[in-house]
């Protein structure tokens, strides 16, 4: 799951033409078996939800392209030589799509709300406590040492997001979406669609040269992605024929066969174990 979770985020956050300079810009409208049942990071795992969750949200740590832990949120962690205190410095200046600046209250607020909702709180279950001393560092301190602590808060599924503080109390599936990631929430119409737009005040890694995995320098090219809800592999393969999408989502590869005799460059793909997607290439870069 992880490695298609890789894959999707980088479709989006890089234009589907081939273009030496990407440019800014457009919109790309895909076509996928079905929406999101919540966009709740901390009670999130089905693919589904977290190709768009992934986009909204971000960690203090993400796993980068190799499958490792690498700061997202966090500029650096300073792991103590017993490895039961963990010491995470935040990034300067990141903003939540509200336009308010993360702080360690922030962090605060998700650990402990996600040690309460999440079906994966048993990965805190070893955290003594958690401690915000200043606006820019938050500690976790261990009953027992984990030198693999860092990466237990990589997991793609179930995520540990920051969301806003006031966020706390809020029960599972019920929270605002608000995060900090390069795109926001547009407009999510159940069993429709769900469009999210470039969020403006993203605030990338500068200290990293590009996007890696889930994490380093992440640019939002596109101006809004569009989600149309199409639960009939056939009824996905014609709207890209057509041009209604750009990408589709889950086609079975005998589907995935009816591309092989369109002329080269009309479509790239991105197959996986168990399904193949497919891209229209052919649209010109805004």
């Amino acid at each position: 799951m992880a490695a298609r979770i890789l894959l999707l985020l980088a479709a989006l956050l890089v234009p589907l033409a081939a273009s030496a300079e990407p440019k800014r810009g457009g919109g790309l409208t895909y076509a996928y078996l079905s929406g999101p049942g919540t966009l709740d990071p901390h009670v999130a795992s089905s693919m589904v939800e977290l190709e768009v969750i992934h986009h909204l949200f971000e960690s203090l740590v993400a796993m980068d392209g190799s499958y490792n832990a690498k700061p997202v949120l966090a500029a650096k962690v300073d792991i103590d030589p017993d490895a039961k205190r963990f010491a995470f410095t935040l990034r300067e200046g990141v903003k939540f799509h509200t336009g308010k600046t993360v702080t360690s209250a922030d962090v605060l607020a998700s650990f402990e709300r996600y040690k309460r909702v999440s079906p994966n709180a048993e990965a805190l279950a070893d955290v003594e406590r958690f401690e915000a001393p200043d606006p820019d560092h938050f500690v976790v301190h261990l009953k027992k040492p984990n030198a693999v602590f860092v990466d237990v808060l990589k997991t793609p599924v179930y995520p540990f997001a920051i969301l806003p503080a006031d966020q706390k109390d809020k029960a599972g599936r019920e929270v605002d979406i608000v995060g900090t990631g390069p795109f926001s929430l547009g407009e999510w119409v159940k069993d429709s669609h769900l469009v999210i737009k470039r969020f403006d005040g993203y605030v990338a890694d500068a200290s990293a040269p590009g996007p890696d995995g889930l994490a380093g320098k992440r640019t939002a090219y596109l101006d809004q992605v569009r989600y149309n809800f199409v639960p009939e592999a056939n009824a996905r393969v014609a709207a890209l024929q057509t041009g209604d999408a750009d990408v589709v989502g889950d086609i079975p590869p005998e589907l995935a066969k009816r591309f092989e005799s369109r002329p080269e460059g009309a479509s790239r793909s991105a197959t996986t174990r168990w399904s193949t997607r497919r891209a229209r290439t052919t649209r010109a870069t805004p």
